[in-house]
């Protein structure tokens, strides 16, 4: 018994050690980024993101970018970092945030294909995934033009950031993000290519979030026998359940893609299971906030602006039933007709995660 109490306590060490590692590479990937578009030279990098200079556009290309990397934390980061260095704006920044929510929903819409070939399984697969894409959709269809014409999330957000702005961000960082300053400052003198250090920095970012989401999901989920069906049955425990899950994993993409196999089962329907999803939208906010650890006031804001913008959507839609089915009905509906035809899921998927973005993308480089 003492041997298996020590050789738990030693691989649990080991795994956190490991995720310290990975949170390391995240710090020096985004100081690098950072770097490499100070190399680059505002001019340049500015070249490469006209589009997003038109809050539509910088909605669709967030999408766009969230649904081929399949990470809506590495957009976020990265935007965070674009923020930091002058690039982008509040203007630009915060429309990519809300593509992003969207552009994530892919995962989950993926997985549920898996189960096309089962009557039963596919339709509640399906309509758990287009429940999270629906809601988010609905969310931007509110928020866009507010924020658009009223500013309402840049400012909320530039609000808040002056009350946290001296506790987050210091001149003395915490020593994870000190290491990390370190390696970066080390590699952007060894490799004076601003291409080379951004081709480096994003697929540096990239790996580090899907390692460290991997490391956290295996320890919360993968070696857990308990029975998670009781964590759906009430809205409040299902919602605390996704927040603390996509906190820990740093990938609503995840703990998504987990709900719809579960969903499939009919063990818990569509209804329980949405909560859950709202929960893991506020989850996800944290990555940004780690990102803005070792950047400006202004990244911070973007973090802000990223968490109002998902305890709006769960603030409409948490607390009232009516309100909280409205997804869920649509999605259900979605989900018999695509078991009946099956060609209009697909063909929903390409025209909401990629046809649509490039088409408007590529219009508003000929205009």
């Amino acid at each position: 018994m003492y041997e298996i109490a020590t050789n738990k306590q030693t691989n649990k060490a080991v795994a956190i050690g490991v995720i310290v590692v990975y949170i390391v590479i995240f710090f020096v990937a985004l100081d690098l980024m950072s770097g490499s578009l100070k190399i680059l030279g505002t001019d340049v990098v500015q070249s490469f993101f006209e589009g997003a200079n038109n809050p539509f556009v910088g909605l669709f290309i967030g999408l766009l970018a969230t649904a081929i990397i399949q990470s809506s934390s590495t957009t976020t980061s990265a935007t965070v970092a674009l923020v930091a260095s002058g690039t982008f704006n509040y203007d630009t920044a915060i429309p990519i945030i809300m593509g992003a929510n969207i552009g994530t929903t892919l995962t989950a819409s993926l997985v549920s294909l898996a189960f096309i070939g089962h009557q039963k399984k596919f339709p509640r697969a399906l309509s758990t995934a287009l429940s999270h894409n629906f809601f988010n959709v609905i969310l931007v269809v509110i928020l866009f033009p507010l924020e658009y014409y009223y500013g309402l999330l840049s400012h909320s957000a530039k609000g808040m950031s002056s009350l946290f702005s001296d506790s987050l961000i210091t001149d003395q960082p915490p020593d994870m993000v000190s290491t990390g300053l370190s390696i970066s400052n080390f590699v952007l003198q060894w490799v004076n290519n601003g291409f080379v250090v951004l081709i480096m920095s994003f697929s540096l970012l990239l790996l580090s979030i899907k390692l460290l989401s991997r490391s956290l999901y295996d320890i919360l989920v993968a070696n857990r026998d308990s029975d998670f069906s009781s964590l759906f049955k009430n809205p409040y425990k299902s919602f605390s359940f996704g927040l603390a899950l996509t906190a820990g994993v740093q990938s609503s993409s995840v703990t998504t893609a987990f709900a719809v196999p579960v969903a499939a089962t009919g063990e818990i329907s569509v209804k329980n299971i949405f909560p859950f999803i709202l929960g893991a939208n506020i989850g996800t906010t944290t990555t940004a906030f780690l990102a803005s650890l070792i950047n400006s006031e202004a990244a911070l804001v973007i973090a802000f602006a990223h968490l109002l913008f998902n305890v709006f959507g769960v603030l409409v839609f948490l607390p009232f039933p009516a309100l909280r089915q409205m997804p869920v009905k649509l999605a259900n509906g979605f989900g018999r007709l695509t078991l009946q035809y099956r060609f209009i899921g697909f063909l929903y998927l390409l025209l909401i995660f990629f046809i649509l973005p490039f088409i408007l993308i590529y219009l508003n480089g000929k205009i």
